[in-house]
C-alpha cells in the first residue's frame, strides 16, 4: 500500500499536470501553452511514485479541473481515503509553479502535451520524483 506521503506527492504532481506544457516532438507547442488553452477537465490515466508501481484505473482514478489561475483535484486509490487538493498556479515558459491550499507548499515541474489531449507531468514532491498522465475530456 502507498504511504500517505507518497499519495500526497502523487496528488500534488497530478494537480500540476495540466498547468503548463514543455516542448516535445509530438507537442502542440514548443514554448508552452497559456492558461486559456489549458483550462478544462482532465481524467487520470496513470501515475508513478517510486518505489511503488505505476497505478491507473481501476486501482487509481482521479479528476483535475483547471481554470485560468486555479486547480482542483480528486484522487481515489483503492484501499486509501480519497484525496482532495487545490490551489493556484502560474506558468513561466516551459515550467509551472503550483501552490497547494491544503498543504501550503509550492511545487515546480515540467510537462508535455501529446496530440492535444494527453498530459504527462514530472515533479519532485516530498522527495519523490512523481510522474502522472492525464487525458483532457
Amino acid at each position: 500500500m502507498l504511504r500517505r506521503t507518497r499519495i500526497l506527492a502523487a496528488v500534488l504532481a497530478a494537480a500540476v499536470a495540466g498547468v503548463t506544457l514543455a516542448s516535445c516532438s509530438n507537442s502542440t507547442s514548443s514554448s508552452g501553452l497559456t492558461p486559456q488553452q489549458m483550462q478544462g477537465n482532465y481524467t487520470l490515466t496513470s501515475f508513478t511514485a517510486p518505489p511503488n508501481p505505476t497505478l491507473g484505473p481501476p486501482l487509481a482514478t482521479g479528476t483535475l479541473a483547471l481554470t485560468l489561475t486555479n486547480w482542483t483535484l480528486v484522487l481515489n486509490i483503492t484501499g486509501s481515503p480519497t484525496e482532495y487538493d487545490g490551489g493556484t498556479y502560474t506558468i513561466d515558459g516551459n515550467t509551472f509553479s503550483e501552490h497547494s491550499d491544503s498543504t501550503g507548499f509550492t511545487y515546480n515541474g515540467t510537462a508535455t502535451l501529446v496530440n492535444g489531449d494527453s498530459l504527462t507531468v514530472d515533479v519532485l514532491a516530498a522527495g519523490v520524483q512523481v510522474s502522472s498522465t492525464w487525458h483532457k475530456n
